[in-house]
């Protein structure tokens, strides 16, 4: 569950915080030593969620990418995605790169008042990368 946001004036400092500390408990934690990327998938029978955080590249911050949207038994329909960067040193973002709901740029608050809906999606796939 995501720390809730007020509607009519979004924080976008707690909206951020509420992010950060979703990849942490999702994908940061459950890292183990040695590893350099991960993905995991949550998924039900129509909607799905994707955490990827991408390899380590010396000097340079991760990739985080967020998608969720709808599936059926051979295709994805992508509803929402974030592509951030992350300081691995400190645990938090760096730069935004891209945030999308619908095919349109959108704020951060509203971003995740929409992925609310998917956050409790049960674990469906890990993938890990050396």
């Amino acid at each position: 569950m995501l720390q809730a946001l007020d509607p009519i004036f979004p924080d976008a400092g707690a909206a951020l915080g509420a992010l950060e500390a979703l990849i942490c408990e999702r994908i940061i934690e459950p890292l183990s030593p040695g590893r350099q990327g991960v993905e995991r998938g949550y998924a039900n029978e129509l909607a799905y969620l994707s955490l990827i955080l991408g390899k380590q590249v010396v000097g340079e911050d991760r990739m985080v990418q967020i998608e969720f949207g709808v599936h059926s038994d051979d295709a994805r329909r992508a509803v929402g995605s974030l592509i951030v960067e992350w300081n691995s040193e400190r645990h938090c973002f760096g730069p935004l790169e891209l945030i999308l709901l619908r095919g349109q740029q959108v704020d951060l608050p509203l971003f995740l008042s929409a992925l609310e809906d998917y956050v409790d999606l049960p674990l469906a796939a890990t993938e890990l990368s050396e």
